[in-house]
């Protein structure tokens, strides 16, 4: 069982972003509830949280709507950095909205606040030569040469047999430009939602100045980047199973406790073989190896019992007892 008083940031993922789905849901208290629940009982045990959360559900609806603006009133899609503050501001009006109502029942004396938060990253990050992230809207070959006369920066790839999509890139954080804002606001007592997506991706102009890149961050490494930029205890990152297990052989061994070092071990040996895992587990070595003291990776509805009770793998900077817990 953690300490109460750390600060630990948690990444939201689909579990949260998807409320943004159903605006009347999420505000009749259909879905989502267990989640906020969640995070309502950790504020009350006397955490201080940041929350990351997924825009990815609201991204998709907004570029879906600039898409038929496009097709049916010629208009120019918006550029991505600002569907991604669309997503932020949307997306974190509603969360803050409900989380704030729950704290209100519950007499949890702790104001919620969302923050549009912003990232830089670096011009020359190669992956701005190797877009490879898919966005937006399927399209047939035919609508090729109109879409690279309209957006000429564009890069258009093949997505399986679905048709054609857009390619961005996925830069790695930087420098968190509100970090003040965001220590100041957790100095008050406020519970945090912000980085939303990952941050808003900018870069700085030779004069100092910042100007937004279309691209999309990884929010893992942006939870990362952000945990380590305010001294944070703890990290919790959601994954569909209860626990991290490792592939190879017969057996896939379920990872309860753990130490940097032996992760650090089973990444050199390919033990990830999925790639939205192994992003994950880079993602809490980083804040680990930036002063970190636990990862905790486990599925969102345990998120409370991972905190209280142990539940889902837990990764330690320091030594702790390390081994599989089981078989599967």
């Amino acid at each position: 069982m953690n300490s109460p008083g750390k600060l630990a940031i948690i990444v939201a993922g689909q579990y949260l972003g998807s409320l943004c789905g159903d605006c009347k849901n999420i505000k009749n208290g259909v879905v989502g509830d267990a989640a906020m629940q969640n995070i309502a009982a950790l504020v009350g045990e006397g955490y201080r949280l940041v929350i990351l959360h997924e825009s990815t559900p609201f991204l998709g609806m907004n570029m879906l709507w600039l898409e038929l603006a496009r097709v049916s009133l010629g208009l120019r899609h918006m550029p991505l950095d600002s569907c991604q503050a669309a997503a932020q501001g949307c997306v974190g009006y509603l969360l803050q909205q409900y989380l704030q109502n729950i704290f209100i029942d519950k007499g949890i004396s702790s104001d919620v606040v969302s923050v549009v938060t912003q990232m830089r990253v670096d011009a020359d990050d190669p992956s701005f030569s190797y877009p490879s992230r898919f966005v937006g809207e399927f399209y047939t070959e035919d609508q090729l040469p109109e879409l690279q006369a309209m957006y000429p920066d564009w890069t258009l790839c093949q997505d399986g047999s679905l048709g054609w999509r857009r390619l961005v890139a996925t830069p790695m954080p930087k420098e968190i430009i509100e970090v003040a804002v965001l220590e100041h606001l957790l100095a008050q007592g406020c519970t945090l939602l912000g980085l939303g997506g990952g941050g808003i991706p900018v870069i700085r102009t030779v004069d100092g100045r910042l100007s937004g890149v279309e691209a999309l961050l990884p929010v893992a490494a942006s939870a990362s980047f952000l945990g380590c930029a305010l001294g944070a205890d703890l990290l919790f990152i959601p994954i569909s199973e209860k626990s991290l297990s490792l592939s190879g052989g017969v057996q896939h061994d379920i990872l309860g406790s753990v130490s940097l070092a032996q992760l650090e071990e089973y990444v050199e040996e390919g033990r990830f073989e999925k790639k939205e895992i192994r992003h994950k587990v880079l993602a809490a070595i980083d804040f680990l190896h930036g002063g970190g003291k636990e990862v905790i990776f486990a599925s969102p509805e345990s998120l409370y019992e991972a905190f209280e009770d142990g539940a889902g793998t837990h990764v330690y900077r320091e030594h702790a007892e390390v081994g599989a817990i089981g078989s599967s």
